[in-house]
């Protein structure tokens, strides 16, 4: 200050001495007349006047030297106070011809006011900088600093402008106020607050500056966390003045209360600030939804967070995290989850980090969703030391017990180094329930390796047990007999075996094994104590021990006790009854009692007339009858069993038994034609081969060899020598075919057929070729075989081959073929797992054709079929429920869908998922969102199901117009499910591009935010 005072006292004493000088010694001539009378114009502010007088002076050219130059100087001062558009040119012109004059530096200050006047900025700098603040006089200092700063400042040179304003910041002048705003505004920008603020402080009541400081005064007490004083100061000032930047100054104060934890008055003027904002941006959104969190208006909360989302950044990090919260507080476990996952893939503060990851986890195995295992293993991994540890390990431990996904459960485990008792129990469980999934959907052999590790890890005995037992089922499956025993021997030796559901079955099953390889005193033995301690509702297992023990007396000769047990399976009315009663009249026949055997069969026949067994039943009755002498009946027998059964393969020795009763009864001539009929009817068979015998022996009793001779020369093969030749080829192939050498076997089968096309064991090399074939898969060859085989009149083979010949071209899609071929097979076969087999193949090749209609039918007869496994009425059921929905008939496919969802196999899955499907397509969203839920519960899970059922779930979500929740259900397949070569669709990219087109829809109905204009303020507005 003291400098300003000084010059401004030097450049009054030069004014005093100048004036005095001039009227002391300057005497006016008449030539310098005019310039006196335009000086005194000029005094008298004048200008125009002055302007003239003067110009009129320098136009006459008469006076001194001096006062002429003073004159051109005053005129060209006279242009610029009346704002002539020629100023800037006489004071250029000016300075240019007197750049040594003493009105010089006078001459630069008026043209830097006037580029000044005229917003010239980068002119007027120069201008001032030429001037001299020593030849200026009274408010013209204070303008000279001012508009010299404002120029720097403008420029952007902030430090040369405050030195400018710094002069004149306590000189009362028009100036001041001006000079004390943009000093203070420079201090703001270097973030000097305390000089900001005292200067600010300054302009309370300047109508110009006053309204703009609030903003900068408020700005600063938030920046330097003087959050009280922001509040003291702004909230009067917006309560009782009008400032600029209002709407920023709510901002600011709400903010502040937010830092002190007010969150309630925070709101309040966030909603101020929002009203007066056309677009908010993240940040305060974010702010306003953690405000309304901590004021426990959730809904609201979630509104807001849920627009900060999507940028991948800490905002959205955090953001996320608090959704979380949110969802949880609104009783929404399902979107906290979602929101949890989503803050835990993100590392920008890795606090969020974990606990986000660990509520992930632990909402995971709540709501038993997949996810949690893995979360909670990488939390610990990641997170040893955290809080939460022990938690974690106790979560993780219950939920290893009570996983949904034992795939991903045993790799977690796996992965568990240093296992405590309690994880090797959960491990022992969960190998074991893999075990029981891998066996459900026919992996036997991995099967088996986790029921051995559920065997290893022996900290449940039940457990170990039953692992034990399903362990022995699978081997026993796999005909690996001998295995089998001693695994079951193993189970039911087991002490933890006893109280198992199946330690009993354990005895049955073991007698089976023995059963099947021909032990029938182990056999019987392991029957009849499964039956001692049978349970009274395994009525079926039981009625089959008795049959199985009957037959192994029988295998055993022990006839007696074989009938006991036949006779115990015919009064308990066991369901193969039937079979009891031909296996008595079997035995009785065998115990030389032909009478009772008829009247056995014939109970049979009468009792059960359409029984399977009633082809074999009329054959025996009709060689009872032989055998009792009772020629008329056993024709009767043998005539109606050709007639219901042609195709039958007693067909052949029913003909030849006509023919023998005629030959017993001396009827040859009868005889002679029917055995004719059988070598004719059945050529290179056995029974062929025994007619012509008797034909021979008939000829030879009549004495007419000449006749024999006749007849034999036109059946092929039927000399001596060739037929010793065609029965040793034949057995040789036959003989390598019995050891399992399928390769010789083939080659000896085919050579036997090329020397022999007509031989008598044609059908047998031809049959048995064809299974060389398959065996050896030559599928192509052994079809050829089989349709051999099926062409030729119905023989012992024709069942076999059909099955085969009709599933070869099912497999070899030739689906049209192979619905021939099984009609055929269930028109005629006697077995009925044959029946079955041909009922599934028409099922299945009708679907696969398609022809829904028909897959239905066969579909309808397998589940209302009798003695059909647990495993075909699944598929019958998937069947059926597929093929209504192609056929658009949702109540039967919704029908056939629950009857298969109550199992917890790969079919349960796909059914649970139908039914959501179903519910979808007919509106009812929530329902659908239910059961897709239901699909990633099931025991055990199905990634593709749960995959699809995912992708259902976010269509139920956009259905019901809650995009968020779909968005996020698609991100986190994206992020969590991983393709497995074997599934029929790519459930990543289906997720991907719905997830492209509800992003692309929400981009087309985005409005954009009309821009509002900054409010303008005139800086440069000076103060009068």
């Amino acid at each position: 200050m003291k400098k300003i005072f000084h010059k401004l006292l030097i450049v009054s004493c030069l004014l005093v001495s100048t004036s005095s000088f001039a009227q002391l010694t300057e005497n006016f001539t008449e030539k310098d007349r005019d310039y006196k009378i335009a000086w005194e114009l000029y005094v008298k502010e004048k200008y125009s006047a002055a302007k003239n007088v003067f110009e009129s002076y320098l136009a006459e050219n008469k006076g001194s030297e001096h006062n002429k130059i003073n004159a051109e100087f005053y005129a060209a001062v006279c242009s610029y106070e009346l704002f002539n558009p020629d100023a800037e040119q006489k004071l250029l012109i000016f300075t240019e011809k007197h750049s040594e004059c003493t009105k010089a530096p006078l001459a630069w200050f008026y043209l830097g006011r006037q580029y000044y006047r005229i917003k010239k900025y980068t002119k007027a700098l120069p201008a001032f900088e030429k001037a001299d603040v020593y030849y200026l006089s009274g408010d013209e200092v204070p303008e000279y600093y001012f508009k010299t700063g404002y120029c720097y400042f403008n420029k952007g040179e902030l430090d040369k402008a405050a030195k400018k304003f710094h002069e004149i910041l306590n000189v009362k002048s028009k100036y001041q106020t001006a000079a004390q705003y943009y000093y203070g505004h420079i201090a703001y920008s270097n973030n000097n607050y305390k000089t900001a603020l005292e200067y600010f402080g300054k302009l309370d009541s300047s109508a110009t500056f006053g309204p703009l400081v609030p903003y900068y005064i408020t700005q600063m007490y938030f920046e330097t966390g003087k959050y009280d004083d922001v509040i003291n100061y702004a909230v009067p000032v917006l309560q009782n003045k009008s400032p600029q930047n209002n709407a920023e100054i709510m901002r600011i104060v709400a903010e502040s209360y937010y830092r002190k934890g007010d969150y309630k008055n925070a709101l309040v003027y966030f909603d101020g600030y929002s009203q007066a904002t056309p677009t908010l941006s993240r940040d305060d959104r974010y702010t306003i939804a953690f405000c309304e969190y901590k004021s426990e208006d959730y809904n609201n909360a979630i509104l807001n967070f849920e627009k900060v989302t999507g940028k991948q950044d800490s905002l959205d990090q955090n953001a996320w995290y608090h959704l979380g919260d949110c969802y949880l507080k609104t009783a929404n476990k399902t979107a906290a989850r979602n929101a949890f996952q989503f803050a835990s893939k993100l590392n920008h503060n890795t606090s969020i980090q974990e606990n986000a990851l660990f509520n992930y986890a632990k909402l995971s195995y709540e709501l038993n969703l997949p996810g949690g295992l893995t979360a909670f293993s990488d939390f610990l991994k990641n997170y040893p030391d955290s809080k939460n540890a022990d938690e974690a390990n106790e979560l993780l431990a219950e939920l290893y017990l009570g996983t949904r996904n034992y795939k991903d459960a045993l790799i977690a485990l796996d992965n568990v180094k240093n296992k405590t008792t309690r994880t090797k129990g959960a491990y022992q469980k969960v190998a074991f329930f893999r075990g029981i999934e891998m066996m459900n959907d026919g992996e036997n052999d991995k099967a088996i390796g986790m029921f051995e590790k559920a065997i290893i890890n022996d900290i449940d005995p039940d457990i170990r047990a039953k692992a034990i037992y399903w362990k022995a089922e699978i081997l026993f499956k796999q005909e690996k007999l001998d295995l089998a025993i001693k695994q079951y021997r193993t189970f039911i030796f087991n002490p933890g075996s006893v109280n198992t559901s199946m330690y009993n079955l354990g005895n049955y099953n073991l007698g089976y094994c023995y059963f099947k390889l021909n032990n029938y005193q182990e056999s019987q033995s392991w029957f009849r104590k499964y039956m001692a301690k049978r349970n009274s509702d395994e009525v079926a297992i039981y009625h089959d021990a008795l049959l199985r023990t009957a037959d192994c007396h029988y295998a055993m000769r022990e006839y007696e006790s074989a009938l006991r047990y036949y006779n115990d399976a015919v009064t308990e009315k066991a369901a193969s009854s039937d079979y009891a009663l031909f296996q008595r009249g079997v035995i009785q026949g065998l115990q030389g009692d032909a009478e009772e055997k008829s009247k056995t069969l014939t109970s049979l026949l009468g009792s059960y007339p359409k029984s399977r067994y009633r082809a074999d039943a009329l054959f025996e009755r009709g060689r009872a009858y032989m055998a009792n002498g009772d020629s008329e009946k056993a024709k009767e027998n043998f005539n109606l069993l050709l007639k219901e059964f042609p195709g039958s393969q007693y067909a052949k020795r029913s003909q030849l038994n006509i023919a023998l009763v005629y030959y017993n009864n001396k009827q040859d001539e009868l005889a002679l034609a029917q055995f004719k009929k059988v070598i004719g009817t059945y050529p290179g068979t056995p029974e062929a081969a025994e007619a012509l015998n008797s034909v021979k022996n008939i000829y030879i009793s009549n004495g007419k060899p000449d006749d024999y001779f006749a007849y034999v020369k036109n059946i092929p093969n039927a000399s001596v020598s060739t037929g010793a030749q065609d029965s040793i080829t034949y057995e040789a192939a036959e003989q390598r075919y019995l050891k399992g050498n399928f390769d010789d076997a083939a080659r000896d089968f085919d050579k036997y057929l090329t020397q022999f096309p007509n031989g008598a064991y044609k059908l047998n090399a031809t049959f048995y070729k064809a299974e060389c074939d398959y065996r050896n898969k030559n599928y192509s060859q052994s079809l050829i075989g089989y349709e051999n085989i099926i062409s030729e009149p119905a023989n012992i083979y024709t069942e076999k081959s059909l099955a085969k010949a009709a599933a070869l071209h099912y497999n070899g899609k030739e689906y049209t073929k192979a619905i021939t071929y099984f009609l055929r097979l269930e028109a005629t076969a006697e077995l009925r797992e044959n029946v079955l087999a041909a009922q599934t193949g028409l099922r299945r090749s009708y679907y696969s054709q398609p022809n829904y209609n028909e897959a239905i039918a066969y579909a309808k007869k397998l589940i209302n079929g009798e003695k059909v496994s647990n495993d075909i009425v699944s598929e019958a059921h998937l069947t059926y429920g597929r093929s209504a929905l192609q056929l658009n008939d949702f109540v039967g496919a919704k029908n056939e869908y629950t009857a298969l969802s109550k199992q917890s196999s790969l079919a349960g899955a796909e059914a649970k998922y139908q039914l959501a499907f179903i519910d979808y397509k007919m509106g009812n969203f929530k329902a659908s969102q239910k059961k897709c839920y239901d699909v990633a519960n099931q025991v055990p899970s199905y990634d593709f199901w749960i995959g699809k059922s995912f992708i259902l779930l976010a269509d139920n979500y956009i259905a019901l117009v809650d995009t968020f929740q779909a968005k996020a259900t698609l991100q986190s397949i994206l992020e969590n499910y991983e393709k497995d070569p074997a599934d029929p669709e790519d459930i990543k990219a289906m997720a991907q591009e719905k997830l492209d087109d509800l992003l692309l829809i929400e981009m087309n109905q985005m409005k954009k935010p009309e821009e509002q204009p900054e409010p303008e303020t005139d800086l440069n507005k000076e103060e009068k």
